[in-house]
């Protein structure tokens, strides 16, 4: 991997992660919360995204409103769309990948900011 190609993946890892966060602070203040692993040392690969796929069944049993319930779903989708492409641009270097990624990042960091004011008003 050439240098600049593993800048941006440096890049898109610091993204992923930071959604990861966001990611995991709303699914804990669900209903029924979801606890995905946290902290500083979580391996997103190994770890985090096996927990992310769990989340996504989980979320359908959730008692709250069904569009709701659908957004999640889609942040969720996000995140693992996201994660598989930034997987992917590690081992091709193909730059649409890291743009599809960001743009997954991206939309899926808006949605979730909504969900997160939603999920303040509730409490």
């Amino acid at each position: 991997m050439s240098d600049a190609n593993e800048f941006i993946a440096n890049l898109l890892m610091a993204r992923l992660s930071h959604f990861a966060v966001g990611l995991a602070e709303a699914l804990e203040k669900l209903p029924l919360p979801i606890a995905l692993p946290r902290g500083e040392h979580i391996n997103l690969v190994g770890e985090f995204r096996p927990a992310v796929a769990r989340a996504y069944e989980l979320v359908e049993d959730q008692p709250m409103p069904e569009d709701k319930k659908g957004e999640f779903i889609a942040v969720i989708l996000f995140w693992l769309a996201a994660s598989d492409l930034v997987i992917a641009y590690v081992h091709s270097g193909e730059d649409y990948r890291a743009d599809a990624a960001i743009l997954n990042i991206g939309f899926g960091e808006n949605e979730l900011a909504d969900l997160l004011s939603w999920l303040s008003d509730q409490e």
